[in-house]
């Protein structure tokens, strides 16, 4: 009974010191550049993705394939509807998501379907060309034998067979694979070519109607999938974590910032680490300093006084510090390339 008790009190005793030590984290929204460049484009306007019925080889190459935009006025009539609502439901986040950008205009996908049906140019700078390669829905059906009791002799001699329960058991699984490819509208050039394979299975069910309808089971996937592509075609905010380092010699003024930074006061914990530092040149808080006005936005004055703090302390964490500012810079001059900002 004592070791037990023993051993409950040091766990409790190690995990309230790991939470008391913990080093404070400030989670800040950043903007991130598009992950492709679209080459100055202006307008974009996405397609509907085609079933796999219609699909048709797209080469990863220079330029598009003509025999890829021909399946886009056929007639398919062997359609999937869960694919086909899946296949709709990828084309309008990535279009929710456009109509709002304050980077890129969205023009109807039918304004561009019709021009290139008549071999005209279309009216946007690039289009989103996808189709789906593979579209499966798998459903096994098992039967789960148990025994229930034992065969065995009566009083009269005579013999009875063991008695079982049979259960049937099923389970679906869905397998959705893609190919998009993001064109130049006036030249045909293929910008980017990308694919994605989507696979989910459901629990075990005892009867075939209590399965899951293939589109629920994707439909939180596809979402995804759409959010990821539209990261791909204009900026997009991310979450930052920035872990502070902490204090050994228990200073009451970096307490202070230090809890101004738990708080989410950003520029006040700043300023008090600021301070700090250049009062008594405490290396922890000029360090935070500098990351915490990498928080605010201001990179260059953040990466001055990190390579400052290098030059005179030579610990490796402000070198990884110092390495993610200048990462910070560099995806800045991305967006302000992008956006002209």
């Amino acid at each position: 009974m004592f070791n037990k008790k023993f051993i409950g009190i040091f766990f409790i005793a190690v995990f309230t010191f790991l939470l008391l030590s913990c080093a404070t984290t400030v989670n800040v929204k950043m903007l991130r550049p598009a992950k492709l460049d679209l080459q100055g484009a202006k307008s974009i306007a996405v397609l509907p993705f085609k079933p796999s019925s219609s699909y048709s080889t797209m080469v990863d190459s220079e330029y598009a394939v003509v025999s890829a935009i021909g399946t886009f006025f056929q007639i398919f009539d062997n359609k999937n509807p869960y694919e086909e609502n899946l296949l709709n439901l990828l084309k309008t986040t990535i279009e929710g998501g456009l109509a709002s950008s304050k980077y890129i205009d969205l023009v109807s996908s039918e304004s561009v379907q019709n021009a290139l049906k008549n071999s005209r140019t279309p009216p946007v700078d690039v289009y989103l060309l996808g189709s789906s390669t593979d579209f499966h829905i798998n459903d096994e059906h098992n039967v789960e034998k148990t025994k229930i009791s034992d065969e065995y002799y009566t009083e009269d001699g005579r013999f009875v067979k063991a008695k079982y329960d049979y259960k049937d058991e099923y389970k679906r699984s869905v397998h959705l694979s893609c190919n998009y490819q993001l064109v130049d509208a006036v030249t045909n050039k293929v910008i980017s070519y990308r694919n994605f394979s989507l696979e989910t299975s459901s629990s075990t069910c005892h009867s075939k109607s209590d399965l899951p309808d293939p589109y629920s089971m994707l439909k939180k996937q596809v979402y995804n999938k759409g959010q990821d592509i539209l990261c791909l075609l204009q900026p997009y905010v991310v979450t930052k974590s920035i872990e502070l380092m902490e204090d050994k010699t228990k200073n009451e003024a970096f307490k202070n910032a230090n809890n101004l930074a738990k708080k989410g006061e950003i520029e006040e914990s700043y300023q008090a680490f600021f301070d700090l530092y250049f009062s008594t040149g405490m290396m922890e808080a000029g360090y935070n300093a500098a990351m915490l006005d990498m928080a605010r936005g201001n990179l260059s004055m953040a990466e001055k006084m990190m390579k400052e703090l290098y030059s005179i302390y030579q610990d490796e964490r402000i070198l990884t510090g110092l390495k993610d500012i200048q990462n910070e810079i560099k995806l800045a001059e991305r967006l302000r390339a992008q956006t002209g900002n």
